[in-house]
């Protein structure tokens, strides 16, 4: 009601108010409290358990919510692994300019004796071309292990620009009839560009694939032949039956292949006293009998 301007409180008409707006508050789902006139009216909203049994996901709506999440998380370590791989791919593209990182210093270590320096830089220079990082170390130490001298092979890569080359050469123990060298291992390998004549080695001489039994045997009688400063300058199977041997004074001996070197040991015991004084005279010594010698000379003794 309003009187003189202010609004005045009227219970009969606020109760005709009340029933008559009661089924429109109803209607709309709040509930109204009426309080002092110094409070605030408050509408709480009415709980409907029909709609909030509604208002529920659904299992269809929670599989498509964790599908979303899934294919989320796939998606962003598929785009992280992706970037990882594309950026390892230009920074290798890069890395591996020869320009980027050039091989500017090359140290070769080993024995010059037989393998010229020079002859190694011209090897190893093409696979530097690749630079520090692309240089192919397997295929230079394969490349390598072909130089006929050369026996192992050591590379390694200092960084950022030093290339290290270190090797080990052949021991040639002996010539070969058609002027290839033996190694220790009982290998055979090619002189190359060194002279073999020049090597002053012991000459073996046998059938194909006998020349690792070549090797053993003057392995077990250089010792016995070294006690009398002689060498073995002539090794020769014959017939797989007759070693032949001449030493570098020019004499000739003939032993079995049944115990070469106790029949040495005979020979080298009399040597001083009995043949020493005679090697010119003497044809050669064979000491294939059991318990003695026998001595070819050259002309009949007077």
């Amino acid at each position: 009601m309003l009187k003189g301007g202010k609004v005045i409180e009227n219970r009969q008409f606020q109760g005709l108010h009340d029933r008559s707006h009661s089924n429109w508050h109803l209607e709309l789902g709040f509930v109204v409290k009426q309080l002092s006139p110094k409070k605030v009216i408050t509408a709480h909203p009415r709980h409907d358990p029909v709609s909030e049994t509604e208002k529920r996901p659904t299992l269809s709506s929670m599989m498509h919510l964790n599908f979303l999440q899934d294919f989320r998380s796939w998606f962003f370590k598929f785009s992280l692994t992706l970037l990882v791989l594309l950026s390892g791919i230009l920074a290798w593209q890069k890395f591996g300019d020869p320009n980027f990182f050039p091989v500017t210093h090359i140290k070769i270590v080993g024995d010059f004796v037989h393998v010229p320096r020079n002859s190694l830089q011209q090897v190893i220079l093409p696979f530097t071309e690749k630079g520090f990082l692309r240089l192919d170390s397997r295929r230079l130490k394969a490349r390598l292990l072909q130089e006929p001298w050369i026996n192992s092979v050591s590379i390694k890569r200092f960084w950022p620009d030093t290339l290290a080359v270190s090797f080990t050469t052949k021991k040639p123990i002996a010539l070969m009839a058609n002027s290839d060298l033996l190694d220790q291992q009982g290998n055979i390998f090619s002189a190359g560009q060194v002279n073999p004549i020049s090597l002053d080695l012991p000459l073996f001489v046998g059938p194909i694939g006998q020349q690792k039994y070549l090797l053993q045997i003057y392995q077990s009688l250089y010792p016995l032949i070294s006690n009398l400063t002689l060498k073995i300058k002539l090794l020769k199977l014959v017939d797989q039956q007759l070693l032949h041997l001449r030493l570098s004074n020019g004499l000739t001996l003939y032993l079995s292949r049944t115990k070469p070197d106790l029949q040495l040991k005979r020979f080298v015991e009399v040597y001083p006293d009995v043949i020493a004084s005679k090697v010119a005279m003497i044809d050669y010594v064979d000491l294939r009998y059991a318990y003695g010698i026998a001595v070819k000379f050259k002309t009949r003794i007077s």
